[in-house]
């Protein structure tokens, strides 16, 4: 989703560049929010790519790392298969960002 690309072709004007790129494993995403609908928060898992202010490119993402349920006291644990797509999932994005951030993307 290149969404400079709207903001241009609304306002007229350059815009600093954004595209928001979607990578989701659809069936982990499912048992996500079986488990909970709060999870929706967090999908489509994505990663953006922004332009700051001096032309300089960054990859961001929402850390939705669930391994902080490991101290929380609440007692209702993922069950360990959804915890560990979950994991796995979350490993996959930021192996997405470091090769895109390196050039081997």
């Amino acid at each position: 989703n290149a969404l400079y690309k709207d903001v241009e072709a609304i306002s007229g004007k350059p815009a600093h560049k954004v595209e928001v790129y979607s990578f989701c494993d659809a069936m982990v995403a499912r048992e996500l929010l079986d488990y909970s609908l709060e999870f929706v928060v967090f999908l489509p898992c994505r990663i953006a790519l922004v332009e700051d202010a001096d032309k300089k490119l960054w990859l961001v993402m929402q850390d939705w790392d669930v391994r902080w349920l490991d101290g929380a006291p609440n007692p209702n644990k993922l069950p360990n298969t959804l915890y560990q797509a979950a994991v796995k999932l979350r490993a996959g994005m930021e192996e997405i960002m470091q090769a895109g951030a390196t050039g081997a993307f």
